[in-house]
């Protein structure tokens, strides 16, 4: 039997030639039978009766010898160290890719009351940190990509997560003169980083959906190319209400050609519906700060699943064996002295 094969095995073997006495306890209820006969032997009575209860004594120490000998097998195996192999579930991370794909858009920099200051930009980015702060495994390949009108890949793929903060860091609006949100660009530059043998490609879309500045965005060309790529997308909408948006530049807001502050307003219905569903992802709504890192936990709980599988491994077979050998002592001693044991409020 190959090692692979066996469901069985023992640290230490050489204690196991204990096992070859065995016999001896199916031997010795016939011992101590015929000791008992020529004990009884000179007395006539003694040994009438003893003839007459033979059987029942030969059964009463048979019953006695085995349990002593199950008992002397749980500590041989106990000394010889038994292991047996379970199915363990264990997460692949070399299985996974994740692709986070930030919208920089002027709209993000709104603060709602909510967000605070450097608006919905900067608290993404301080509870995107705070998300892969351990106990999150370390070692899963991530890229970066932010986007307004234009796309820029910030980061290739890599299990770095020192790198990955740097870049995350000096992320700004003023990366783009031209504004706007380009999902289509955004969503497609994501899709061509990911190598095609990771089996779980997944982008995190964060984005309040604002599309006013990027209506000739092909959405459903972009989805199209991820689903023909088998990558999913898991989108984010930040945002609570309407709010006014920001000037990059200096204070107060962007004003529109009536000299009325701009105002932004979450899109859910294309972060849901035209992005995260047809892809197989989900879709959260971030819409007060320290939300974000339960949003994004049960969004990895979702790509754990998928890259976790049955293996198998080696446990310890102490605790089984040695309440084996717990039962086997009480059995003996019922049946020897007739002692009463109480577990749980039974009497045995």
């Amino acid at each position: 039997m190959e090692a692979s094969d066996q469901l069985f095995r023992f640290i230490e073997p050489h204690f196991l030639w204990l096992l070859t006495g065995l016999p001896v306890f199916i031997i010795l209820p016939f011992i101590v039978l015929k000791l008992k006969k020529i004990r009884f032997l000179p007395s006539q009575a003694f040994f009438e009766q003893f003839l007459a209860a033979k059987s029942l004594l030969f059964r009463r120490h048979l019953k006695e010898f085995l349990i002593m000998g199950a008992i002397f097998m749980v500590g041989v195996m106990l000394s010889s160290g038994l292991e047996y192999k379970t199915l363990v579930k264990r997460f692949f991370k070399e299985d996974v890719a994740i692709c986070w794909v930030i919208d920089v858009s002027n709209s993000m920099l709104a603060e709602e009351g909510h967000f605070g200051p450097g608006g919905r930009i900067a608290a993404s980015k301080k509870e995107i940190k705070e998300f892969l702060a351990p106990p999150f495994p370390i070692g899963i390949p991530m890229c970066l990509v932010i986007f307004a009108g234009d796309v820029y890949p910030v980061q290739d793929l890599s299990p770095d997560y020192g790198v990955f903060f740097q870049k995350l860091d000096s992320v700004r609006p003023d990366f783009f003169e031209n504004q706007g949100t380009n999902f289509e660009l955004a969503i497609k530059s994501a899709v061509d980083i990911f190598p095609e043998n990771v089996k779980i490609k997944r982008i995190i879309l964060l984005s309040d959906g604002d599309k006013n500045e990027s209506a000739k965005t092909n959405i459903v060309s972009a989805v199209d190319y991820a689903k023909e790529k088998n990558v999913v997308i898991d989108s984010i909408g930040v945002g609570h209400e309407e709010a006014p948006v920001p000037n990059p530049l200096g204070a107060g807001f962007i004003k529109d050609e009536n000299e009325n502050p701009q105002m932004t307003k979450l899109d859910s219905y294309t972060l849901e519906y035209e992005i995260a569903k047809p892809t197989g992802g989900i879709y959260k709504h971030y819409k007060n700060s320290g939300e974000l890192k339960s949003h994004l936990a049960e969004i990895f709980e979702g790509i754990k699943a998928k890259a976790t599988r049955p293996v198998p491994a080696w446990t310890d077979a102490d605790l089984p064996l040695g309440l084996l050998g717990i039962f086997f002592l009480i059995l003996f001693l019922k049946l020897s002295f007739g002692i009463k044991f109480k577990i749980f409020g039974y009497r045995i």
